[in-house]
């Protein structure tokens, strides 16, 4: 047993003729014991714990370790190409080696499609500020991922962190040139600010009946130092609902929800339901096992408060006259 464990801590876990190492110190531990059990009873324990030491060095020598092993590649375009590998590390007399084979087909799509699906968003956001996206669309990334001693969870963040990286390399592809990031800012985060406080804006200027601002980082920077005036986009939003709620008029507020209305079922593509119980039979007969299902399934009942109130004033002036 000692000359077993000894040739383990040896050996490190290099192998020379088997994956686990042990098949050489398992080896030397019985040709130890062979020699040893020449000697009785203290000879034979004796032998097996030099063999075994032998069988560790052997190891050492000229057995390789595995110290890696994942998928490598490359994402470009829509797709990713690329392979499982395992890097075992040499000893002392014999060289690293790498073994390579193909990733499997349910992999390799998933990695094409979630870099497919990461890269058609970052073009969006591009087209939105009106940034040229031909470096976005040619951009591609060489990986090589170890997953060796990962669980589950690790693997899965390891994953993360890799398309979290991408999604970061191809903003600041977005922000090239430009200083709109605060400090200590991801890129990433930077245009996901400057969009949502231009949107804040821009949903402002709608609801005053003024020309939108045009999208672009210039833009959506003002929009930015515009809400900072206010403490910040949420304050600027609740400063502009007061002011709307005082200043104009319920005639000019229902035809501003009408317009809310139409823009936002032509954006789903589809017209306005004439009564209340269209609309509930358009929200159920939504398929939420599919992802535009679910997409416009919340998408009207995010709307429902504007299309009650655009049914209710209806149905109050109809009463009147």
């Amino acid at each position: 047993m000692g000359g077993l464990s000894l040739g383990k801590m040896i050996s490190g876990g290099y192998s020379a003729s088997g994956k686990s190492g042990n098949r050489a110190v398992n080896t030397g531990t019985a040709i130890g014991a062979a020699i040893g059990s020449i000697i009785p009873v203290i000879g034979t324990a004796l032998g097996a714990l030099i063999g075994g030491m032998i069988g560790g060095a052997v190891n050492r020598l000229f057995g390789r370790k595995l110290t890696q092993y994942g998928i490598e590649g490359r994402f470009s375009g829509d797709s990713f190409t690329g392979n499982e590998f395992e890097f075992y590390k040499g000893g002392t007399f014999r060289s690293n080696k790498t073994k390579r084979r193909p990733l499997d087909n349910e992999t390799r799509d998933m990695l094409s499609s979630s870099f497919s699906i990461l890269k058609s968003g970052m073009v969006d956001m591009a087209k939105f500020f009106g940034v040229e996206s031909t470096k976005i669309l040619n951009y591609s990334k060489k990986i090589k991922l170890n997953l060796k001693g990962k669980s589950a969870d690790g693997i899965e963040q390891a994953f993360t962190e890799l398309f979290n990286s991408m999604q970061e390399d191809m903003a600041k592809l977005i922000l090239a040139g430009t200083n709109y990031s605060l400090k200590n800012e991801k890129a990433v985060d930077t245009l996901q600010r400057l969009k949502n406080n231009l949107d804040a804006v821009n949903m402002a200027l709608f609801l005053f009946g003024d020309q939108a601002l045009k999208a672009s980082l210039a833009t959506a920077d003002a929009s930015y130092k515009l809400t900072q005036l206010f403490g910040g986009v949420d304050k600027f939003q609740s400063s502009v609902s007061s002011y709307y709620d005082k200043f104009y008029t319920e005639e000019e507020k229902l035809q501003k929800s009408l317009e809310t209305l139409v823009l936002s079922m032509a954006a789903l593509g589809l017209g306005i339901p004439a009564t209340r119980e269209e609309y509930r039979k358009l929200v159920n007969s939504q398929d939420l096992t599919t992802e535009s299902g679910r997409q416009t399934f919340k998408a009207l009942i995010d709307i429902s408060d504007t299309f009650w109130q655009v049914t209710e004033s209806a149905e109050q002036a109809r009463k009147k006259f």
